[in-house]
C-alpha cells in the first residue's frame, strides 16, 4: 500500500493537479458563457438578422442593418434579394486579438471582416453556394454592415 493512502493524507501533488484541472475547467465555462452571452449583440448578429430579414422579404428589416450612410445605395440590391433562402454554413469574424487591442495594434476594435460562406436558394429556384466577405463597423448604436452581403463593391 502506498505511504499516503495508510495516512489518510494525500499527496500535495495530487491537490495540485486537482485544482489546476478544477481551474482549467472554470476557464471554460466561463469563456463558453462570455461567447454565448456576447454573440447576440457581437459583429455576426447584423449578418444573420439581414439574411432571416431578406428571406422573409421583409426589406425594411434587412435595411436596418446595413450602415445609415450606405442604405440608399443598397435599396435596390437589397429589393433584388428579397426572397431568396440562405443557409449559413460556415462563419468566421476577423477582429483583433485582446493582446492587440491592449497594445494598441492590428485595426480598430470598431471595424470586423466576417468571412460566411452560404448556400442560396433564389426565388427561381435555382441552387449555388457562394462564400463571401463582409466588412461591418461598429457605432454608438452597435455593429452595422458596410454593405449587404453579395452586393458588389461601389454597387
Amino acid at each position: 500500500m502506498p505511504r499516503w493512502t495508510r495516512r489518510g493524507h494525500l499527496p500535495v501533488a495530487f491537490l495540485l493537479v486537482v485544482a489546476l484541472w478544477a481551474l482549467g475547467a472554470l476557464a471554460v465555462g466561463a469563456g463558453t458563457l462570455a461567447d454565448l452571452r456576447g454573440r447576440a449583440a457581437g459583429p455576426e448578429a447584423p449578418l444573420r438578422t439581414y439574411l432571416a430579414a431578406v428571406t422573409a422579404e421583409d426589406a425594411e428589416a434587412a435595411l436596418a442593418e446595413v450602415l445609415p450612410a450606405a442604405r440608399p445605395a443598397a435599396i435596390p440590391f437589397v429589393v433584388e434579394q428579397l426572397g431568396n433562402q440562405y443557409e449559413v454554413l460556415g462563419l468566421g469574424v476577423r477582429q483583433p486579438s485582446l493582446l492587440d487591442r491592449l497594445r494598441g495594434q492590428g485595426p480598430p476594435a470598431d471595424e470586423a471582416l466576417i468571412t460566411v460562406q452560404l448556400d442560396i436558394v433564389l426565388t427561381t429556384g435555382e441552387t449555388w453556394r457562394t462564400t463571401t466577405h463582409v466588412p461591418l463597423v461598429r457605432t454608438e448604436d452597435g455593429w452595422y454592415l458596410v454593405r449587404p452581403p453579395l452586393q458588389p463593391v461601389g454597387g
